[in-house]
């Protein structure tokens, strides 16, 4: 059996949101910047077996969408990423896609890299205004969210052949050991969960067995 056939691809399929924890003043630029560039840094050391990231894109109040972009072919492109946060005031936003790294089946039934380029992004969201100062009407100063556009991770997916059990089993772990590592080393609170296909099989643990 085709392997893509049992998990379906659609942009922002189930996003789980974060809030930063941390003595942090983020009307503050200076703190603001600091705790910007370490979430970044912090996210890319955090992936681990989940993915790797391939692509980063900054927004800014001064210069919009794509006042930064990248795409990471060396070590240099990420350092570059991590530098335009930490000297750039007033960054609204910035984006890490990523490749998943994951697994499948081979023909002899051994596990076999499987790598789903797109399938993710992370981004660290900052409520400012126009004029660059933190809107004192958001609800919240600044977020994360993991937005996810494959359903390889869920046992009962909506691809083609909806019995993604197998696949599941291979990766569901790394979901959820990526989502616990942001949870206790970026460190942030887990605020809400978007998966309107998979209402009652998400969580901040990952996917769940339906029963």
């Amino acid at each position: 059996m085709d392997p893509t056939q049992t998990f379906r691809w659609s942009d922002g399929l189930v996003t789980w949101h974060f809030e930063p924890s941390g003595p942090v003043d983020w009307t503050d630029p200076a703190q603001r910047r600091v705790r910007a560039a370490d979430c970044c840094e912090r996210l890319l050391g955090l992936l681990g077996d989940f993915g790797r990231a391939s692509a980063a894109e900054v927004t800014t109040v001064a210069h919009g969408d794509g006042a930064f972009a990248a795409v990471f072919q060396s070590p240099a492109e990420s350092a570059r990423f991590l530098s335009f946060v930490r000297n750039e005031d007033a960054v609204r936003d910035a984006t890490l896609e990523l490749t998943l790294t994951c697994l499948e089946r081979g023909p002899s039934g051994e596990p076999r890299p499987l790598d789903l380029p797109g399938g993710a992004s992370v981004t660290l969201f900052v409520s400012l205004d126009d004029d660059g100062k933190l809107d004192g009407g958001a609800s919240r100063a600044a977020w994360i969210s993991l937005r996810l556009n494959v359903d390889i991770y869920a046992p009962l997916s909506w691809g083609r052949i909806r019995d993604n059990a197998e696949l599941a089993r291979l990766n569901g772990p790394r979901l959820g050991a990526f989502l616990a590592r942001i949870a206790a080393e970026l460190p942030a609170r887990p605020l809400a969960i978007d998966a309107l296909d998979y209402e009652g099989l998400v969580d901040f643990v990952g996917f769940n067995v339906p029963t």
